[in-house]
């Protein structure tokens, strides 16, 4: 009897210890995750992988991808140094043997970031070229100078997910939802706590591995509109969606330390607009790992695969060329530089003149990216946010076998970065007045037509409005960078192209050499040159707008339109510089309809007190002047700056 009774006490023990210690936390199981993390700091890992996908782009239409690369990682739980040679099919239009490989490789050493190219088709650059950056701003905006080890496939390993910025145990310490499921998961015969999370980046399925110190033996991401992704924290869109997958992950024990080491990754992407998308599988397998190493001895952090005579370029430094020799940077002073410098420095000592700056031909770019000269041109625009702007414009309308229609527009532009007020007179000879503002709760719209005795007020909510009008009404929008058929910034538009580009040499815009950047978009094509002489201002436009392009707010070109933007001039003005004047030419309908104008700003007042001018008050509309109300069915008037009812029979309907 007795023996029945310990039997039995036993039996239910057990069980409770069990579940006790079987249900960690989430946090006690990130935290296991991290102590294995911190084991592989330190070390040198050779790997091979292989990718392979589909894509959809508006420029190239549906293509494959089928390519694959080597490379070597060292890392030291800061330095970091990645070397790649890539080869196979890597778009729809780049096919290339392990003998063409391209070589890319990034280097942080604590203080400098190298980023190094070469291709063996490049006949113009056959020794590649090098980016050196030591800008600390520029270090902390792109955080892939510091963490470069986490640029490829093979960081899924480590935890860092595709879009994902942070380790994943970061990510998941501040999930607005996070649970451990209350069963177990056998994973590749491993017995796997499964956690289930919400953040702002997406929902995460994660299978964390006991028997294998605790590494990451599965995961899943999905990302939804509204989600945060990526180092620029860019939200996703609607209808746009992103998922990953890892999975099938094998482990080896190296100086009694778990190391994942191959796994099988799916990527897929679905882009805003037309679905266009991404559908990718990686292989990653790591076939040699050193953890530990004396990385100093070794050289780990030594830009040693650079050779002499690679083009190099000094992020900060936009004026000099250098070229790569013996580990240093040697500048390129072009002897007619030279020469142009003495013939300047000869005329101001003979005439006490300043003679106009000289052309250098070919200048060739120092090696910005698409998104670095986009942000130049976002960081002048940031400071245009606030001003008022007198302005005339010349317009001609002609039309296809017929003669040229001339019109004058006078107007005054206000704007504070949210509110604007436009207002606007047509000459010679006409009265027509139009006025709209967004006083950052209504739309006002004011027309006057010499025809009519009266005018007319329209009211709404809507604060798209506001982008509708500035494009199409306001004549000086392009010196603002919103093209004719587009209500967002050119930055906007560009930084969401299917396809963009940095062409490798400057272009000569009046006096200045610009850098140019051809993108095709979902809204057109586009060909910009920027000006870094004039604070990276736009100094000429090329848009063409194809049957079935984006425009306006949702609408699609019907027979094609183009757009040209030219004969910029700036003025500097509280140390900014300021696009001042432009000739502009809109063409539509297949060329049968032409609208070209001369924009002149006359006057512009930089960060005005708007408050105190009454910048965005609606003082131009007389009493008594008849209001339509959206929404309302009701009939209104207008009455000492405010809508009210109309009332009584004597009042015109």
């Amino acid at each position: 009897m007795y023996k029945s009774i310990i039997i039995v006490a036993v039996t239910w023990l057990i069980p409770l210890q069990t579940i006790a210690s079987e249900y960690p936390t989430a946090p006690e199981l990130l935290d296991k995750y991290a102590e294995t993390q911190n084991k592989l700091k330190s070390f040198i890992l050779k790997a091979q992988t292989s990718r392979k996908g589909k894509s959809s782009t508006a420029a190239r239409g549906k293509f494959s991808i089928d390519y694959s690369y080597e490379y070597e990682l060292r890392f030291d739980g800061n330095r970091a140094n990645v070397r790649r040679n890539i080869w196979g099919k890597l778009n729809a239009r780049l096919n290339m043997t392990k003998d063409e490989a391209l070589y890319r490789s990034n280097l942080w050493d604590g203080e400098t970031f190298f980023r190094y190219h070469r291709s063996a088709n490049n006949k113009i650059l056959p020794l590649g070229s090098v980016t050196i950056a030591k800008i600390e701003e520029e270090n902390n905006k792109r955080k892939t100078f510091k963490n470069c080890d986490r640029d490829f496939p093979g960081s899924s390993l480590r935890g860092y997910f595709p879009a994902d910025t942070d380790r994943i145990d970061t990510i998941l310490r501040k999930a607005k939802a996070i649970s451990v499921r209350n069963e177990m998961e056998n994973i590749g015969g491993s017995n796997c706590y499964v956690i289930e999370a919400k953040t702002k980046s997406g929902r995460y399925k994660v299978w964390i591995d006991p028997s294998h110190g605790y590494h990451i033996a599965k995961a899943t991401g999905k990302r939804e509109p509204g989600n945060v992704v990526f180092p620029s924290n860019y939200t996703l869109k609607q209808t746009e969606k992103m998922s990953f997958s890892m999975e099938n992950v094998r482990f080896t024990k190296v100086d009694d330390v778990w190391v994942p080491m191959e796994v099988d990754l799916a990527y897929s992407r679905i882009y805003p607009g037309d679905n266009f998308f991404d559908n990718t599988k990686i292989h990653q397998k790591v076939i040699d790992i050193i953890l530990n190493p004396d990385h100093d001895a070794l050289g780990s952090f030594v830009p040693d695969d650079i050779p002499d005579g690679a083009r190099a370029y000094a992020k900060g430094v936009s004026a000099i060329n250098y070229t790569w020799q013996n580990g240093e940077l040697i500048p390129n002073v072009d002897k007619y530089v030279i020469d142009e410098i003495d013939k300047m420095t000869a005329e101001i000592m003979a005439e006490g003149k300043v003679p106009p700056a000289p052309v250098i031909k070919d200048s060739v770019p120092d090696s910005l990216t698409v998104s670095e000269l986009l942000d130049k041109y976002a960081a002048t625009q940031n400071k245009l946010q606030s001003f008022i702007a007198k302005a005339e414009s010349k317009i001609e309308y002609v039309r296809m076998g017929s003669s040229g229609r001339m019109e004058k527009q006078n107007c005054e532009f206000r704007l504070d970065g949210n509110r604007v007020y436009h207002r606007s007179f047509l000459l010679p000879g006409r009265t027509n007045y139009n006025s709209f503002l967004w006083d950052g709760k209504s739309f006002i719209q004011y027309r006057k037509f010499s025809q009519l005795t009266d005018g007319r007020v329209f009211i709404e909510k809507n604060h798209q409005s506001k982008k509708r009008l500035v494009s199409m009404q306001y004549k000086g929008a392009p010196l603002m960078g919103i093209c004719p058929g587009d209500y967002d910034r050119i930055d906007s538009i560009l930084r969401k192209a299917d396809n963009i580009s940095l062409q490798q040499k400057t272009e000569q815009v009046g006096s200045s050499q610009c850098y140019v950047i051809d993108a095709v978009t979902t809204r057109g094509k586009y060909k910009v040159w920027f000006d870094p002489q004039h604070g990276y201002n736009i100094a000429k436009i090329e848009l063409q707008k194809r049957k079935g392009d984006l425009i306006r707010a949702g609408g699609r070109v019907k027979t094609g339109m183009s757009f040209l933007l030219k004969n910029v001039r700036f003025k500097k003005i509280d140390d900014i510089w300021v696009p001042m004047e432009a000739d502009m030419e809109q063409t539509e309908d297949n060329g049968s309809k032409t609208t070209k104008w001369h924009h002149k700003r006359t006057q512009m007042t930089l960060n005005p007190d708007h408050d105190a001018l009454d910048s965005f008050v609606p003082d131009d509309i007389p009493n008594g002047t008849k209001v339509n109300i959206a929404g309302s069915p009701g009939k209104y008037i207008w009455q000492n700056g405010q809508p009210i009812v109309e009332v009584g029979s004597d009042v015109k309907s």
